[in-house]
């Protein structure tokens, strides 16, 4: 009847996935950033496209960006 709010999935350490991503997943990410930023330059150039059109275009956040280059 009740539900355990207190069980140890609530309270697990963010680093601890139950789920880790398939070891492409990086790769597969990366493209993604980087075929969205060819079409944004390709259409608008270099000084009309910022990080968050890139990303938005990739359906992924900003930190996404940060995760994949340097």
């Amino acid at each position: 009847m009740f539900r355990n709010i207190f069980s140890s999935a609530v309270f697990s350490h963010p680093m601890e996935s139950s789920m880790p991503y398939p070891a492409e997943h990086h790769h597969l990410t990366k493209h993604k950033i980087i075929r969205s930023a060819r079409r944004r330059f390709n259409r608008h150039g270099f000084d009309a496209v910022s990080i968050d059109d890139v990303m938005a275009g990739a359906g992924l956040t900003r930190g996404s960006f940060y995760t994949c280059f340097e």
